[in-house]
């Protein structure tokens, strides 16, 4: 019998502006459906319409509508926040301490084979692969394959992006994210 991979999608933020300790946030959604039916829901929620979906692009009924959606697919989602981020402190280190906390948590207590986050620079993708495979030398993970993908080729990573939008939003714009498991590391 063939196990059937489990797949997560992932993507990032850095949280400044607002009154709790600045953070920087790495969000993933535990997602096997076709990336075609997810294109077509948010379509059909009259969500995209460019060249992907982001939170910050945003009208507050269209985030209201997204939620919806995200809630819909009854999907698992976790968060890791590293702060508070100091100014002394690099992101790239923040997000290093992140990734060290998530991989083993997706691989041992999740299942995922498989992780896709959105990609970033030339340069950063390939000191992030390099840390990667530090991580696995190291047998934080064992299996978990990590890859990385541009934010518009793929439909499941704009997930993730509404969930770390919607997790951190304003006060007056309080959303609910079913199934979302938070942790924390302090800096």
């Amino acid at each position: 019998m063939v196990m059937k991979e489990r797949i997560a999608w992932g993507d990032e933020s850095i949280r400044t502006q607002d009154t709790r300790p600045s953070r920087y946030v790495i969000g993933v959604s535990i997602c096997n459906l076709e990336e075609s039916t997810v294109r077509l829901k948010f379509r059909e929620a009259k969500l995209l319409t460019g060249r992907k979906v982001h939170w910050h692009d945003m009208t507050p009924n269209e985030h209201r509508r997204s939620v919806s959606l995200i809630n819909s697919l009854k999907l698992q989602h976790i968060t890791v926040s590293a702060e508070p981020l100091l100014d002394t402190m690099r992101p790239e280190r923040a997000r290093r301490k992140c990734l060290e906390t998530l991989l083993p948590i997706l691989e041992n207590q999740f299942g995922i084979t498989r992780l896709f986050m959105e990609s970033r620079s030339a340069k950063q993708n390939k000191e992030e692969l390099e840390f990667i495979r530090v991580l696995h030398s190291k047998l934080f993970v064992r299996k978990l394959r990590y890859e990385l993908l541009p934010g518009d080729k793929d439909s499941r990573l704009w997930i993730p992006d509404q969930i770390l939008g919607a997790s951190e939003a304003t006060e007056r714009e309080m959303f609910t994210i079913t199934d979302l498991q938070r942790f924390t590391i302090n800096l």
